[in-house]
Formats: structure tokens, sequence, C-alpha cells
């Protein structure tokens, strides 16, 4: 439910940007796939940090040294 509210918002927005920016359309998806990339980027960090947080944190409860990191 949320999504497809979420979705709508998007679409509403995407088309007030194409009318703001009737006469140059290219520039508005330029600046709008800039905008993405800068929030994928951000959260691709917040995926990294959260799977090095996860790794580490096994490491520490690991019993069996064969099936664990080999760090030396």
């Amino acid at each position: 439910m949320a999504y497809n509210g979420l979705s709508e918002l998007i679409e509403i927005a995407l088309a007030k940007g194409l009318l703001k920016y009737r006469n140059n359309p290219l520039e508005y998806i330029s600046k709008t796939s800039t905008r993405i990339g800068i929030g994928l980027n951000i959260l691709s960090i917040g995926f990294d940090i959260y799977n090095i947080y996860d790794n580490f944190s096994r490491i520490s409860v690991e019993k069996n040294e064969n099936d664990g990191l080999t760090i030396l």
C-alpha cells in the first residue's frame, strides 16, 4: 500500500519537473539522474557499513577455527 502511494508521488514529481523544463527536457533528465545516482551511492555505502559490521561481529563468536577467517 505504501509502495503504491510512494510511486504515485514519484510520478507526480517527475511530471511537474518535466512540465517545468518543457523546453529542455534533457536538462531535467540529467539533473534527475545525477540526484538518483547520489542517492544510490549513499544507499550503497549504508549497505557496505552494515555488511562490514555484520561480518566483524560474526568473527568474535566463531567457534570452529577451520571455518573462520584466516587472518595470518
